[in-house]
């Protein structure tokens, strides 16, 4: 407990998982890969969430969740959210991410890809 507050997983505070995605850019070959957003799951290993990103192309696929775990000494890390995806063309894309686990309301975050254009390539 901290100022009053209970930061253990218990009985007494009704936890439920939350998810913050931040805006990303794609790479120069529109590529965007690695952490898409933070989850924070009290109370849940990170193999016991599930996660899916949607890529705001038509596309989606499942993510990997990963941090460390509470034990019987510490409290829950907070995990990320990893994917991986290649977007076709350049543009803005509406994309989420969407967190589930047993016993727990699914969690959806949204948030903007950007893909820029890319200039001409110059052959050499």
């Amino acid at each position: 407990m901290a100022a009053g507050v209970n930061f253990y997983p218990s009985a007494e505070v009704p936890w439920s998982p939350s998810l913050a995605a931040p805006d990303l850019t794609a790479n120069s070959q529109d590529q965007v890969s690695g952490a898409v957003a933070t989850l924070a799951a009290p109370g849940y290993a990170p193999r016991a969430v599930t996660a899916t990103i949607s890529w705001g192309d038509g596309t989606s696929g499942p993510a990997t969740v990963a941090g460390n775990p509470a034990t019987a000494t510490t409290i829950n890390s907070l995990y990320a959210v990893a994917g991986a995806h290649t977007y076709a063309k350049p543009g803005a894309y509406q994309a989420s991410v969407t967190v589930s686990a047993s016993g727990a309301v699914s969690v959806t975050a949204h948030f903007t890809v950007t893909a820029p254009e890319r200039g001409p390539r110059v052959a050499t």
